[in-house]
């Protein structure tokens, strides 16, 4: 089973997913005010402040534990990342980092994200993500040259279809989020080159020597 550990927004989750033995430890970034790169899920902060308009230490203050990307592409280790650009323009300013880290997948919502990564950094895997239905996003995807795609779990009745038209087109293909094991199974046993994500990575897989995970 091909596992993507979701949502690691912190360096301790990071740390403990890559103690796990997954495809890729999933993060989201976002840029603040000073445009510094950091691992964050949310637009805003708890108390309703934009996380573009906020500098980092602003940020911080509020939410402690915010890291920024380069020292998440480290706690990795040997597992590659996916991240997940949020917000338009992310990835222009990831660029420094990202080009350190040839494993780093990138996946995002935004078709200019996806396109921004494969004029600037060729040699990284690319997944377009669907917005708010997966209706011509495998078009989409070719388009931006992506190299594969990403389907909500909700819309799993279409996956005959999708996962049968990415083969087709030699797009890979993920799911979000599974956090059933059954159901993780399941479609792994009918998709066969399906990537599982979920939040529960212990649950689908085993975890590997420290020593293992080590950069």
């Amino acid at each position: 089973m091909q596992i993507i550990s979701h949502r690691c927004e912190t360096l301790s989750a990071i740390h403990a997913a890559a103690t796990y033995d997954v495809a890729y430890i999933e993060f989201d970034i976002r840029y603040t005010k000073n445009n510094k790169i950091v691992v964050y899920h949310n637009d805003k902060t708890p108390s309703g402040k934009t996380i573009a308009h906020i500098t980092l230490k602003a940020l911080q203050r509020e939410v402690e534990d915010t890291c920024e990307l380069a020292p998440a592409l480290v706690a990795c280790g040997n597992r590659p990342a996916l991240v997940e650009s949020k917000s338009k323009g992310t990835i222009a300013r990831s660029l420094p980092e990202l080009k350190k880290n040839h494993r780093a997948a990138v996946a995002s919502f935004h078709a200019d994200e996806i396109l921004a990564a494969r004029i600037n950094l060729p040699s990284h895997k690319t997944f377009l993500l669907q917005r708010y239905h997966p209706f011509g996003i495998i078009r989409k995807a070719l388009n931006v040259d992506a190299h594969g795609i990403g389907l909500n779990k909700n819309w799993i009745l279409l996956f005959p279809y999708y996962y049968n038209q990415a083969q087709k087109n030699e797009l890979a293909i993920y799911t979000y989020t599974v956090n059933n094991l059954w159901l993780g199974r399941r479609l792994q046993a009918l998709f066969k080159k399906l990537f599982i994500c979920t939040d529960y990575p212990h649950k689908f897989t085993k975890t590997t020597p420290a020593s293992s995970t080590k950069s």
